[in-house]
């Protein structure tokens, strides 16, 4: 079983043999030539494609950037939808192909001789806004892809990113807290790159219990990114539209890797004891820059120092939005929230753990961050993917004898 989190921003995946739960792994290296993404986050891969583009006037072939491309689906803004260098259903069909090798290849050195479109089952996770046409187009690339054999293959299953969450933290979270009891209401903020969701879910029933359907839901577009667009805004300010546009044009992978450094280095581990200011090296861009600031930056030799009250600012500006988001499905809930758990890759921000547990602590008795927080949807793929996979195994079995037949 191998359930798929194809993000917007960032895609990973786990895997898992139907005959020993306890085989799961979460692929955690990715050969960062086969993408040309911002570099290799840990349990994920970029969600970035470069197509082979123009050559620049120095006769350097430049690459033409296709990201984002998940936004063409679902009820995303046409504003947030971003220009790409291919049709979007070409960009996700050629995602999921060079994705798919990643999987085969892990897949088959894990289980040796294993027939991938016969014995392995995909489940694909896909936001609660996806309507039934999304997942239409979804499975058309996957089974361009080659992922599946028949495009109608009942190894294909979809999942909302919400209930794989939450059936995660039914399985690995709740007992630990003690909530593992019928009648409790438990809150996922999937703290995203592009995307805030979140969810609340109900346990119901007895021996066995059982997650109920999503009872609240809400989204917004205040992920991680968006400190990376704050800090291209900053940029601009401080080197000039121009510039920034002339190296966002030429040097794209360059400039994506110097803001996602900045992101790394800088955010991802922010606190408030940490004042000291971000260094950034501009040696490589200087070409870009006007008269005025080359000189400048010569003077400072090649750095600029991005200051800690700037970077506080940014921080601020996206995790006080994503506490709004929490007070206003707290609000919307008819239950009490027993507890919240923060999973995706901004819920490792110790920063905005702190900051929810200071505003909720009074109103949630559990505030938590399962252990590694960013697999946590694929993770749960395979959890659902296990319950489903024996009567999955019977009725694609009746479907071949009848086609026999």
């Amino acid at each position: 079983i191998v359930g798929l989190d194809f993000g917007t921003t960032y895609s990973g995946f786990t895997c898992c043999h139907a005959s020993n739960e306890e085989s799961i792994y979460s692929c955690d290296s990715w050969p960062s030539f086969r993408y040309g993404g911002y570099g290799r986050v840990e349990m994920k891969t970029a969600t970035v494609l470069y197509y082979d583009g123009y050559r620049d006037s120095t006769y350097v072939e430049q690459k033409k950037t296709a990201e984002f491309f998940k936004l063409y689906l679902g009820d995303s803004p046409d504003n947030l939808k971003p220009k790409l260098p291919v049709e979007y259903k070409k960009a996700i069909t050629d995602y999921f192909t060079e994705i798919s090798k990643v999987i085969k290849e892990v897949v088959q050195n894990r289980w040796v001789g294993i027939d991938f479109f016969e014995n392995v089952l995909l489940v694909l996770t896909v936001p609660m806004g996806f309507s039934e046409k999304d997942k239409e187009i979804m499975r058309e690339c996957v089974h361009d892809a080659k992922l599946i054999r028949n495009i109608c293959s009942k190894k294909l299953q979809f999942i909302t990113e919400s209930e794989a969450a939450a059936l995660y933290c039914m399985k690995n979270e709740l007992e630990e807290h003690d909530l593992l009891t019928t009648g409790n209401s438990f809150m996922v903020v999937d703290c995203g790159g592009y995307t805030v969701d979140l969810s609340t879910c109900k346990l119901v029933g007895n021996n066995p219990l059982q997650l109920g359907k999503v009872t609240e839901y809400i989204r917004d577009f205040c992920g991680s990114v968006f400190i990376n667009e704050e800090f291209i805004k900053f940029l601009r300010e401080k080197f000039g539209n121009r510039s920034i546009d002339l190296l966002m044009e030429v040097k794209h992978p360059e400039f994506q890797s110097l803001v996602q450094s900045f992101y790394d280095y800088r955010i991802k581990e922010f606190s408030e004891s940490d004042t000291e200011p971000y260094v950034l090296h501009v040696s490589s861009l200087m070409q870009f820059f006007s008269k005025e600031i080359r000189k400048i930056m010569e003077e400072n030799k090649c750095r600029f120092f991005v200051e800690y009250k700037y970077i506080k600012k940014i921080v601020d500006l996206i995790i006080d939005r994503i506490i709004r988001l929490i007070h206003i499905q707290i609000s919307n809930s008819q239950e009490t929230c027993s507890g919240i758990f923060l999973v995706g890759g901004f819920s490792e921000n110790k920063y905005l753990q702190e900051k929810i547990k200071q505003e909720f602590h009074h109103k949630v008795n559990t505030i938590s961050v399962p252990y590694n927080p960013i697999t946590v949807i694929a993770h749960g793929a395979v959890i659902y993917g296990l319950s489903i996979s024996s009567n999955l195994d019977k009725l694609e079995d009746n479907t071949n004898s009848s086609s026999s037949r």
